[in-house]
Order: C-alpha cells, then structure tokens, then sequence
C-alpha cells in the first residue's frame, strides 16, 4: 500500500506532530501514515528526457507553539536534502526502486526537540518503468 500521487512539480508533503508525538509526513489531507509511511509519485518529466527530474519538498511546520525545520538524507545518510527558507528539498529521476529516506524535524524550543521518521519514496515517469506491465 501506497500513495500515488500523479502530475505535481514540486510535490510537497508538510510536516506534522500527530496525537501520539511522533513526526508524520502529510500530502494535503493523506498522511503517509496510512500507506505504511510509502510515497509513489509519477509525472510526465520523468518520461522524456530519460534525465528528466521533479523536486520533492519537505515543508517547515509550526506545532505546540514552536517553529519546525524540516531535514531529511538518503542512501545511509550520505546525501543530505538541500535548504532553503520554509523547507528541504531533493530533485530526482525515475526509479525503479523505492529509496528510503530518513526525516527528521527539529524545534526552536529551548531546549530543542528533534523528531524523525522512514519514509519510502520512489518517483516514476507516467508510462511505465521496465518492472511495471
């Protein structure tokens, strides 16, 4: 199980602090909580060129009266999101595999307090990769 998502360039999931205290990634109303923390996304750019790329966002957030910056690495920790103002950010091509990424959300509390999560992303162009019929 999964959430598809189809045609966003950047595609955005915002932050949050669910009732439990644990961080959770969000796209609009659809936690990735209830897809087993599994984000598959497909948009044309992804189809040709073959080196065709879309950006995945991680949003800052506000919860419990503090501030929320959103960071996030792959492949062991040795490729770091970049950052910009009110988010993380990764540009990536078509996959065949679903690449684990490991979140993490940090407050401006004194002292700070830094909340992280796995999720699963693996981004796909809209006609098919060689895996799928």
């Amino acid at each position: 199980m999964y959430l598809l998502v189809i045609g966003e360039d950047p595609l955005s999931l915002d932050g949050s602090i669910d009732g439990s205290s644990e961080l959770q990634l969000k796209h609009g109303s659809s936690s990735l909580a209830n897809y087993e923390q599994k984000l598959h996304t497909k948009h044309d750019y992804l189809c040709s060129p073959p080196d065709g790329t879309i950006r995945i966002k991680l949003v800052d957030f506000s919860h419990g009266g503090a501030s929320w910056q959103m960071n996030a690495s792959h492949d062991g920790g040795n490729v770091e999101w970049s950052r910009v103002t009110g988010h993380a950010y990764c540009d990536f091509g078509a996959m065949t595999d679903a690449l684990e990424v490991s979140v993490s959300a940090t407050s401006n509390a004194s002292p700070p307090v830094t909340k992280t999560r796995t999720v699963w992303i693996k981004t796909m162009p809209t006609d098919g990769l060689p895996d799928e019929p």
